[in-house]
């Protein structure tokens, strides 16, 4: 049976911290398509989600505090 990141035509997993992030994207094969550090602003978390396509599974790995404007910023693009 498939997982839900399998169907997908991407993933994004976030490690969140204090003042950046750490953004990893894979494609559905699992390669790695961008690895690196995102400021924790909107701008910033806007313009990553900007590249994306709308069926992108987002993963946060905490999901209040600090991880919460990731959240936000995940669901309105």
């Amino acid at each position: 049976m498939p997982t839900e990141a399998a169907t997908r035509a991407a993933v994004i997993g976030l490690d969140v911290g204090k003042f950046s992030h750490w953004a990893c994207r894979v494609n559905g094969r699992g390669e790695v398509l961008e690895s690196g550090p995102v400021a924790n602003t909107e701008r910033d978390l806007d313009e990553l989600f900007g590249r994306v396509d709308a069926g992108t599974l987002v993963v946060v790995d905490q999901v209040r505090n600090i991880g919460s404007l990731a959240i936000s910023r995940a669901r309105l693009a």
